[in-house]
C-alpha cells in the first residue's frame, strides 16, 4: 500500500475555518485509506493536491519557469538566464533536462493525489456532502493538471492533432510500481474528452454561492470549471462549446464582474502590504501564494512564487513589446516601469502586474525588496473570457458584430478607442485583433506561448503574431512541444513515445 507523507493544512483549506500555512512540517506518513478516512486527513490532502499543482504550474525548478514559460518564447520577455531558459527560447531543450522531468513529474504527482481523493472519498462514510465538494475540487484539479501537460507536451494539441500522442491518462492512484504502471500517450482527442468530463462532473457537483472571498477566488467553484473549460474547448477548436462555456460563466454576474480599468484588475500592492492580499471581481481562480504567513525569505520558500520577471532576476519584459502597446493603453503604463534601487542596467523594464513589495519606490507599484514575489497569481479571470467568446464567434460565424462588442470592452476600458465592424476588412482581420489583444492584457500571464502555438501556421499573420514570426528559432512546430522526459521513455520501454524531432 503506497504510504503518503501528510502535510498539515494548506490555506486553501480555509473552509473548515483552518488558519495554518502553506509550508508547515510533515504530520506524520499515512496509507493511503487512512488518509481519506477523516474529515481533517482529507482535507490536508485536498490541500497538498492544490500546492502540487502550484509548483508544478509555477516553480519548475527555479525562476518560476512553468509560468514564464508562456512569455519567455514569444518575444514578450528576453533572458539573461539560465541555459535550461534559453534553450526553451531556442528550440534546443532537450529531453534530459531538469525542468523537463519538473514539470512532467509535478503535474503527474498532483493528479496522483486528486485520483486518491476522487477513487477512495466515496468508500467511507462521513459527511458525504463534504465528500462530493472534495471530489469535485479534485476533478478540476485532475482536469487542470492534464491540461497543462497537454499544452507542453502534446504533439500538436494545440493544432488540431486530435488524433496525435497526448499524454498518458492515469485515472488509478499509484499504488506502487511494476510493469502494468506502464501505459501508452493517449491521443490529444481522449485527453480533451477527459478534462472535459471531469470539469463537467466537477461543475455539477459544485456551486457558485460562496461568500468569502478568499473561498470563492482560492478553490474551484462552478464557475472556475466552466472558466477552464471555456479555455480548454477553445483551443481543441470546439467553438461550440467554447461559447457555451464561456456564456455560463458571463451569466454569473453577482460573483464576477468585468472592471472598469484594468489598473483595478491588479491592487497596487506595493506600499508595504504583503500577506493576504486582496483578490478583485475580475479574478475567477488563482494561486493564493500571499496566504502563508511564513516571512522567512530563503530559497525555495513556498511564499514566494519567485517567477523570473516579477522578481527582477533573468528575465525582463522587451521594449519592442513595450512599444506595440498604443500610446494611450493604460497597460502600458500602468504594468511596466523603468529601473528599480535593486537593478540600475539601464535599459531593463519591469513588470507591475503582481506588485507587492514594501519600501517606497515611484511609481509606487514597484517593488523594492524580497516580497516582491508574494502576491497572488491569477489563473483564470473574466476578461478572458470575453476574448474566449470572441475568438470562438469569429472562428463559427465569421465577421459580424457580437465578437467586436466583446473584443471592445476589453480594448476601451484600457483607453484606447473601439473598434468597428467597417474597420475589419474579412473575419481573419477581426481574429488577428483578438489574439493581439490577448497579448496585451495577458501579458506576464504566462499564456501568449499557447496563443501564438494555435494560429502559429495560419496564412496572413501580421508580423506581430504568431509564433515562427516572434521567434525565429522556433519555426519547426515540432518543437512546440517540449520532449518527453528521456527517464520515462527509457523505464517504459518505448511504451511511452518521444515526440518527433527529439
Amino acid at each position: 500500500m503506497k504510504r503518503i507523507i501528510l502535510y498539515s493544512a494548506f490555506m486553501l483549506l480555509a473552509a473548515t475555518g483552518c488558519n495554518k500555512q502553506l509550508d508547515i512540517k510533515p504530520e506524520g506518513v499515512f496509507t493511503e485509506p487512512q488518509v481519506v478516512n477523516s474529515q481533517a486527513t482529507a482535507e490536508a490532502l485536498l490541500g497538498d493536491m492544490y500546492l502540487k499543482t502550484y509548483a508544478a504550474s509555477v516553480t519548475p525548478t527555479q525562476g518560476g519557469i512553468g509560468h514564464s514559460i508562456g512569455d519567455i518564447t514569444t518575444g514578450i520577455t528576453t533572458l539573461l538566464g539560465t541555459s535550461t531558459s534559453t534553450a526553451l527560447v531556442n528550440g534546443t531543450v532537450r529531453s534530459n533536462d531538469p525542468f523537463v522531468a519538473a514539470l512532467w513529474n509535478g503535474h503527474y504527482a498532483a493528479i496522483n493525489e486528486a485520483n486518491v481523493l476522487i477513487n477512495l472519498l466515496p468508500k467511507e462514510n462521513w459527511n458525504t456532502s463534504l465528500q462530493n465538494t472534495f471530489i469535485a475540487e479534485a476533478k478540476f484539479a485532475r482536469a487542470f493538471n492534464y491540461f497543462q501537460l497537454l499544452c507542453l507536451f502534446g504533439e500538436k494539441a494545440l493544432n488540431g492533432g486530435m488524433d496525435k500522442m497526448g499524454v498518458p491518462i492515469r485515472l488509478i492512484n499509484f499504488n506502487g510500481y511494476d510493469q502494468s504502471q506502464n501505459i501508452p500517450r493517449n491521443t490529444n482527442r481522449e485527453v480533451y474528452a477527459q478534462i472535459l468530463k471531469d470539469l463537467d462532473e466537477a461543475a455539477a457537483a459544485l456551486t457558485n454561492t460562496e461568500v468569502d472571498a478568499f473561498k470563492l477566488r482560492a478553490r474551484a467553484q462552478t464557475a472556475s470549471c466552466h472558466a477552464l473549460a471555456s479555455r480548454v474547448a477553445l483551443y481543441m477548436g470546439d467553438n461550440d462549446k467554447a461559447i457555451a462555456y464561456s456564456d455560463l460563466v458571463l451569466a454569473v454576474t453577482a460573483k464576477y464582474t468585468l472592471l472598469s480599468s484594468p489598473a483595478l484588475v491588479f491592487p497596487d500592492n506595493g506600499a508595504g502590504a504583503y500577506l493576504n492580499l486582496p483578490f478583485t471581481n475580475e479574478w475567477i481562480w488563482c494561486f493564493p501564494v500571499s496566504y502563508n504567513k511564513n516571512t522567512n525569505s530563503s530559497s525555495g520558500d513556498i511564499a514566494y512564487h519567485g517567477i523570473g520577471y516579477f522578481y527582477k532576476t533573468g528575465i525582463w519584459p522587451t521594449p519592442t513589446f513595450i512599444s506595440s502597446y498604443g500610446a494611450t493603453d493604460i497597460r502600458k503604463n500602468m504594468f511596466v516601469m523603468g529601473n528599480t534601487p535593486t537593478v540600475t542596467t539601464t535599459g531593463r523594464l519591469c513588470p507591475l502586474k503582481f506588485s507587492s513589495g514594501s519600501g517606497s519606490v515611484t511609481p509606487v507599484r514597484a517593488p523594492a525588496s524580497t516580497n516582491q514575489s508574494r502576491d497572488n497569481i491569477v489563473v483564470l479571470r473574466l476578461a478572458e473570457i470575453y476574448l474566449n467568446k470572441a475568438e470562438a464567434l469569429v472562428k463559427k460565424s465569421g465577421l459580424t458584430q457580437a465578437p467586436v462588442d466583446l473584443l471592445n470592452a476589453i480594448h476601451s476600458r484600457a483607453g484606447l478607442p473601439a473598434y468597428t465592424l467597417a474597420g475589419f476588412a474579412n473575419a481573419d482581420a477581426l481574429l488577428f485583433a483578438i489574439i493581439r489583444e490577448r497579448r496585451w492584457e495577458f501579458a506576464f500571464e504566462g499564456m501568449d506561448r499557447y496563443d501564438q502555438i494555435r494560429i502559429g501556421e495560419k496564412a496572413g499573420l501580421p508580423a506581430d503574431l504568431g509564433i515562427m514570426n516572434l521567434n525565429s528559432s522556433l519555426t519547426n512546430p515540432n518543437f512546440w512541444a517540449l520532449p518527453i522526459p528521456s527517464n520515462d521513455v527509457v523505464l517504459t520501454q518505448g511504451i511511452i513515445k518521444q515526440n518527433p524531432g527529439y
